[in-house]
């Protein structure tokens, strides 16, 4: 079956006027994933529509999971709001055609039922969630006001509901009104930043004052101390990168071996202290464009999550390869791996193994990556993990 009849065929267009569509004027692309990979996450930016060819799909919301197979659809919150309000994620090899919103747009000027089937589609799953909200707080009786059988109300007087949101159809209940916050109260991101910056001043004093220290001694002792001042440092680097929102990425073209050996060089001086062997053991040179300082970032969180599956003593291969669109850098370990029933939470922010880790590393990986338009995936290998990056190729002509 071509991709034009696969389109066709995919419910977005049930009882569409088909006829009255020039494909060939739409933007579509046809995209493969591998098993594992993120399609888009929770409040990134909504961008695109995607229809399932091959495979099947796992849509994640805070109310249980559901899984789509060929001729469905996803990504219907891009017709209404700013940002995905899910989690996609390839339960298999996927094959997807990515419709961007400025395309689907053009398809809902020919013909209303396109967005009649997407606004459905978003009817159809909220239902779900309705139900639990229903099911977790009953009615409220004690809250005196016009909306006292509202089930969402948060009364502090009503111990039944003491984790329900709060209503918005209950003007008389001065509980229930939202407010702005006060001048003097910060969000959880400012006082995580302003927390997160106070520690990365401090520690990077004491990284340098340890570095020139050890310039004329040699004391084992000094390591050990630079080890876990070093893991301090990142773990407040990590909490910066996470809460800040997509800056400004200065990117520019360079070769993929290049960075990749300048990443390595940079990393073994500032984990001297760590024995895992990496080496390149595929090597091809591609160019890309990305943000130099950024993409470190990101290769450095893998090869400290690789490390650290080893027990910092093992060894971590690099490949670089590539397709006709993308360079793929995969970082192979032969460490413990990853659980194949926690293949998928490795990318979420604050999941980690280790309870002195915040879980954030691969969580800001992803997030960096994305921002280079690139994608990312974690593999369980028969003697170890693997994870890949896919950053897009900049052909010569």
């Amino acid at each position: 079956m071509g991709n034009s009849a696969i389109i066709k065929s995919n419910r977005l267009f049930e009882n569409a006027a088909i006829e009255k569509i020039d494909f060939n004027d739409i933007n579509f692309s046809y995209e493969n994933y591998e098993a594992g990979t993120v399609i888009y996450r929770r409040k990134t930016k909504a961008e695109n529509l995607f229809l399932i060819a091959e495979g099947k799909v796992s849509i994640i919301k805070p109310d249980g999971k559901e899984i789509l197979g060929e001729n469905d659809f996803f990504g219907a919150s891009v017709i209404e709001n700013e940002n995905y309000n899910e989690i996609s994620v390839c339960e298999d090899d996927c094959s997807l055609i990515k419709i961007p919103k400025q395309e689907l747009e053009k398809l809902i000027a020919i013909d209303k039922q396109i967005e009649e089937n997407i606004k459905n589609a978003l009817i159809n799953k909220s239902l779900p969630e309705e139900e639990t909200k229903e099911e977790k707080c009953p009615p409220c009786p004690e809250v005196d006001c016009p909306e006292a059988e509202c089930p969402e109300v948060n009364c502090p007087e009503c111990p039944e509901c003491p984790d329900c949101p709060e209503c918005p159809d209950c003007p008389d209940c001065p509980e229930c009104s939202e407010g702005e916050l006060p001048e003097n109260i910060l969000t959880f991101e400012q006082t995580a930043e302003k927390i997160s910056n106070a520690i990365l001043s401090n520690t990077n004093k004491a990284l340098e004052i340890i570095s020139q220290i050890e310039e004329t001694n040699e004391d084992p002792q000094l390591v050990e101390l630079e080890k876990h001042i070093r893991k301090i440092y990142e773990q407040a680097n990590l909490s910066s990168l996470f809460i800040n929102e997509e800056e400004f990425s200065e990117k520019k073209t360079n070769t993929i071996l290049d960075l990749i050996n300048e990443y390595l060089e940079k990393f073994s001086l500032e984990y001297s202290f760590y024995k895992c062997e990496i080496k390149i053991e595929k090597e091809e040179s591609f160019k890309i464009n990305v943000d130099r300082k950024k993409l470190y970032e990101a290769v450095k969180q893998i090869l400290l999550n690789s490390c650290e599956a080893t027990n910092f003593e093992g060894e971590i291969a690099i490949e670089i390869s590539s397709d006709a669109d993308y360079v793929e850098v995969r970082f192979t370990d032969n460490g413990s791996g990853i659980p194949p029933e926690r293949a998928l939470d490795v990318f979420e922010p604050f999941v980690s193994f280790d309870k002195n880790n915040l879980g954030l590393g691969l969580a800001v990986a992803d997030k960096i990556i994305r921002e280079q338009n690139g994608k990312i995936t974690v593999k369980q290998g028969s003697e170890g993990g693997s994870i890949a990056i896919f950053l897009p190729i900049v052909n010569d002509e």
